[in-house]
């Protein structure tokens, strides 16, 4: 029996479970969600047996506790095809990307190859974003590459003295 208190170290559900259940993260946030849901119907059919749990995990955050005899008509027919299903959220762009283009292999390795020379001409350890942000503005600015090499080999100042 599993026991969620204080002194046994748990401090939610999603530790009982992958401390105990050998699945995924996904499957975990998906059974949490389930189990925490208003969905009691739906719950309680899983735990007859009489939907599979890949099917019930489906309803959370689809499924109004109003609405729940007909998603389970649909289920213990086996229509699947015609449950809803979470709709795959298309990632926003950056309000700076200018559109989305699809890259292949060597075009991504010459992007990391620019990344890694703006790390290395700026001296610092930039992130992808800042370093893209460099590349960028640095091409707005049509700067050369003799400029950047001849900024980049300039000696930093000396740190300033320091007491003990």
């Amino acid at each position: 029996m599993l026991r969620a208190s204080v002194g046994g170290g748990y401090v939610s559900h999603t530790a009982i479970f992958r401390e105990h259940i050998s699945w995924g993260d996904s499957w975990l946030r998906a059974l949490v969600r389930l189990v925490g849901s208003d969905l009691a119907l739906i719950q309680a059919a899983v735990c007859r047996g009489r939907i599979s749990l890949s099917v019930a995990v489906l309803a959370p955050g689809l499924v109004e506790p109003s609405q729940q005899s007909p998603w389970l008509q649909c289920a213990l027919e086996g229509d699947v095809a015609g449950l809803p299903r979470p709709q795959r959220r298309v990632p926003t762009p950056h309000p700076g990307t200018v559109r989305w283009v699809a890259l292949d292999r060597s075009e991504l390795g010459d992007i990391h190859a620019a990344r890694d020379r703006a790390r290395l001409v700026t001296g610092q350890p930039l992130s992808h974003p800042d370093a893209d942000g460099f590349l960028l503005d640095c091409w707005r600015r049509q700067v050369s590459g003799a400029v950047l090499m001849a900024r980049a080999k300039i000696d930093p100042p000396p740190p300033s003295d320091r007491t003990p």
